[in-house]
C-alpha cells in the first residue's frame, strides 16, 4: 500500500536514540530506555521519533486515528503531547499504569476537554471535541 510506511524506530517524547530493552516479559513487553546501564538487557539501539516528526515527514497537519501501545512510555508521551494532541482526532491507547505509575494521570491531563471512554482492560478511547460534535 503506497500510503503505509514502515519505520524502524521507537516512538518517544523526544527524537533521540534509545535502547530497546528486554525487561523479561517476552517480546510484547519490550521497553525503551534513553540511558541504559549495565543491568539492562539491551537488544539494540534504534532511532526515536516523535509524533510531530512523523507528521512533518509525511507533510500532514492532523492524525485521524492514533493507536498507542507503547509498553510504559505513555506517561512521557502524554506529558509532552501539547504539539500533537489537539491535532489528533481519535486516540486509542493502552495505559500500563501497573508498569509505569502515572500513565493514567498523564493521559487525563493531556486529554482534558476530550470525550474519553475507559474500556475493559488497559484500553481507552479519546475523541477530539470536534469529532464528538460532528456525531
Amino acid at each position: 500500500y503506497p500510503n503505509i510506511s514502515v519505520m524502524k524506530a521507537a516512538l518517544a517524547a523526544n527524537g533521540t536514540e534509545v535502547a530497546l530493552r528486554d525487561p523479561g516479559r517476552k517480546a510484547w513487553g519490550f521497553t525503551i530506555i534513553a540511558e541504559p546501564d549495565q543491568s539492562d538487557r539491551v537488544l539494540e539501539t534504534v532511532p526515536a521519533v516523535t509524533i510531530e516528526n512523523i507528521l512533518a515527514q509525511h507533510g500532514r497537519e492532523r492524525v485521524f486515528i492514533l493507536k498507542l501501545d507503547v509498553e510504559g512510555a505513555e506517561a512521557e508521551l502524554f506529558h509532552n503531547s501539547r504539539g500533537w494532541m489537539s491535532r489528533t482526532d481519535i486516540l486509542i491507547a493502552e495505559l500500563h499504569e501497573w508498569l509505569i505509575e502515572g500513565s493514567e494521570a498523564a493521559f487525563r491531563a493531556a486529554t482534558g476537554g476530550r470525550a474519553n471512554t475507559f474500556m475493559p482492560g488497559e484500553k481507552v478511547l479519546s475523541l477530539h471535541p470536534a469529532r464528538v460534535a460532528a456525531q
